[in-house]
């Protein structure tokens, strides 16, 4: 693993959680077709009182029914990711500055600090 790091490659692990954001950043942004937009919601947008998760904006994790393949799922898998790295980069969803190159540049450098 460290000569990951020194040679600034990403595990798998790590590409999959990269890809997984970036899909869920897509869909904030609406860059993605139309049968992909409601595959994530805020928490925020579930109640109208504040809580940590909303505030903090993080996604709902969707309802899952099987371990197998509910809690293997992509929607589930890149709504899980999204909240672990949204707190570590303090993404704000309306945020019309951050452009996908950066959001990415961002993402890579956590990988490459831990």
């Amino acid at each position: 693993m460290p000569i990951f790091k020194e040679l600034k490659i990403m595990s798998l692990s790590q590409h999959i959680q990269l890809e997984n954001t970036i899909l869920t950043y897509k869909c904030i942004k609406k860059e993605v077709p139309k049968c992909l937009l409601n595959l994530f919601d805020l928490v925020c947008n579930q109640h109208h009182h504040n809580t940590r998760s909303a505030i903090s904006e993080k996604m709902k994790l969707p309802t899952v029914r099987t371990t197998h393949y509910g809690l293997n799922s992509i929607a589930y898998k890149s709504a899980k990711d999204w909240n672990n790295l949204q707190l570590t980069l303090n993404i704000e969803h309306n945020n019309s500055n951050i452009t996908k190159y950066t959001f990415t540049r961002a993402i890579k450098s956590i990988f490459f600090s831990l």
